[in-house]
């Protein structure tokens, strides 16, 4: 058995040991503490102080992170547009119109009926009884982006003036709107020479304005030296039969056609072309003829048809440079489109088309 002293004076020994450290580790968070407060205060004032404990920091409250909601995207789609009800005829009619689209503001426009009408799109109805008439005005009156009353800008031959639609109306399977112009236009739409004009949106009314350029003749020189060329290009066109089989040999044609104008590089252009088949074979030669006799080639950019025949020259875009009114033909199909030209880059552009048909 162990003495009660020596016990005693044992504890004590390990006390004055263990008992400096203990009282270091005690002390040690509240100097840690103390450093980190100071070492705060030194810093800028405008960071915030951070937190002394852990404890202090709110959990992440992901409740309230999901009701937030973005108020700059509408929750539901706008209303669709009121349309009035039609009858049931109305809106068989309708589903057969197909408009261009409603942000364009350029349109072909061409003397049909003795009238100048404007292509605004394409109804596939058979419009021959009053009855069928009736609800082809109450259809496209509704539908229809182009309104009585709107006033559009039209360039040709002539001149330039504005005009506004006096009705909507229907041609070949057209949907047109007829234009009110001047007298003298009226007067143009009725001869039996084609009148093709340029139409564009007016915001504002402008005056008219009268084409100084003459397309009525050229130079003898020039007259002689067209069928030159035209026979040139004609027996280039002849020549290319390596492409051809038996079948579209015999079936080769070829056609060409010129205007007159104001063209910059010349006062004639001449186009020369020769297709076979349902123009699965389609070649053509656009050239300008200068005063001088010089023939300058010209590119067509017109991704629906492939040949074209030359109409009339006219001033579509007001550049004091005249474009070219043109039929185009391509697989069981035509139309009317008016090509702009562009001397810089000697080439033909599409403006506006319309007045398509279709055979199938």
């Amino acid at each position: 058995m162990r003495h009660p002293a020596r016990r005693a004076a044992r504890v004590l020994a390990l006390a004055s040991v263990f008992g400096p450290l203990l009282a270091g580790a005690c002390t040690a968070p509240k100097a840690s503490t103390a450093r980190h407060v100071d070492s705060a205060r030194a810093g800028s004032d405008s960071s915030p102080p951070r937190p002394e404990s852990v404890a202090d920091i709110r959990a992440f409250d992901t409740l309230s992170v999901a009701r937030i909601e973005d108020t700059t995207i509408p929750t539901a789609p706008p209303p669709m547009p009121h349309l009035a009800r039609q009858s049931p005829l109305a809106d068989s009619i309708a589903a057969t119109m197909v408009f261009f689209a409603t942000i364009q503001r350029t349109f072909l426009a061409a003397s049909r009926a003795k009238k100048l009408l404007m292509d605004i799109g394409r109804v596939d109805h058979k419009i021959a009884t009053p009855a069928a008439r009736k609800a082809y005005d109450e259809a496209v009156h509704t539908l229809s982006p182009v309104h009585v009353g709107d006033r559009f800008r039209i360039s040709g031959a002539w001149g330039s003036e504005d005009a506004t639609v006096s009705k909507l109306s229907q041609w070949n399977g057209r949907i047109a709107a007829v234009l009110a112009a001047s007298r003298r236009v009226d007067s143009l739409a009725k001869l039996k020479a084609p009148l093709i004009a340029f139409a564009e949106r007016a915001d504002s009314a402008l005056p008219p304005t009268t084409e100084t350029c003459k397309r009525d003749s050229v130079d003898a020189a020039v007259t002689e030296r067209i069928p030159v060329v035209r026979d040139s290009l004609l027996a280039i066109l002849q020549a290319d039969t390596l492409s051809l089989t038996e079948r579209l040999l015999k079936t080769r044609r070829a056609r060409s056609s010129q205007a007159i104008g104001c063209f910059k590089l010349g006062h004639v252009i001449l186009f020369v072309s020769q297709v076979a088949g349902d123009y699965e074979y389609a070649k053509q030669f656009a050239v300008i003829l200068g005063d001088s006799g010089q023939v300058t080639p010209l590119r067509v950019a017109d991704l629906r048809f492939k040949v074209h025949d030359a109409i009339e020259a006219l001033d579509a875009d007001g550049d004091g440079v005249d474009d070219i009114a043109v039929r185009g033909h391509a697989a069981r199909i035509g139309g009317t489109v008016i090509l702009r030209l562009n001397p810089t880059k000697k080439r033909l552009e599409y403006m506006a088309g319309g007045f398509a048909w279709e055979t199938f």
